[in-house]
């Protein structure tokens, strides 16, 4: 939708911890970044069109031309519940999983000027224009989770899909003046991939006799 539309080339990484019980009930915790460099031009133009010069540069404060990089950078923290059902696999610690997962969302653009300064993108007056936004919301997950017999080979792959309820912590956002920082829906969808190194309990090599 109009994320993936505005940033073609969205990334995250992160870790979990958790625990798993003989139940096949577990629970996870963690934190994840995410990232974006690519950013669609239309999108730019909407955030700082009125700094901008033939649609693509900023003048310095040298009075010169010069690029502007746009970036947008953030943070998850996770809390979730989840079932695996061992319907197939090597094991009874493979199968089907579902996933609950509340989590914390905060992210920012960031607007950075290789060859100079603009004063209006520097010290406070960039907070007129970095949308910095916070918010809370729920995952859903549904996928495949494998752990081998070997304990080698530990992976999951699933479906994501997840909605926030975000607002601006900034009270006036400059391009349009708006000081309005009503809450606002957020929907994503995604496909997940996580390698997994498991710590078993295992039995003691020695044998004692009584």
């Amino acid at each position: 939708g109009p994320w993936s539309e505005t940033f073609p080339g969205t990334g995250e990484i992160g870790f979990e911890v958790g625990v798993k019980h003989r139940s096949n009930f577990y629970i996870n915790s963690g934190a994840s970044f995410f990232f974006a460099d690519r950013i669609d031009s239309t999108a730019i133009r909407e955030t700082i069109g009125s700094l901008l010069v033939a649609d693509e540069f900023v003048i310095t404060s040298d009075g010169l031309l010069s690029i502007i990089n746009v970036t947008v950078n953030g943070l998850t923290i996770p809390f979730s519940v989840g079932k695996l059902f061992p319907v197939f696999g090597p094991n009874d610690n493979s199968g089907i999983f579902v996933v609950v997962c509340g989590k914390y969302l905060l992210y920012l653009y960031q607007f950075g000027v290789p060859e100079g300064n603009v004063p209006l993108l520097s010290g406070d007056y960039k907070r007129g224009y970095d949308q910095l936004t916070e918010g809370w919301g729920v995952t859903e997950s549904i996928g495949y989770r494998h752990f081998s017999n070997t304990g080698y080979v530990n992976f999951s792959v699933g479906l994501q899909f997840s909605q926030y309820r975000t607002q601006s912590l900034r009270p006036i956002f400059f391009p349009t003046g708006d000081q309005s920082r009503n809450p606002q829906w957020n929907q994503f969808f995604g496909i997940s991939l996580s390698w997994f190194f498991p710590f078993f309990n295992r039995a003691p090599n020695e044998t004692y006799y009584y």
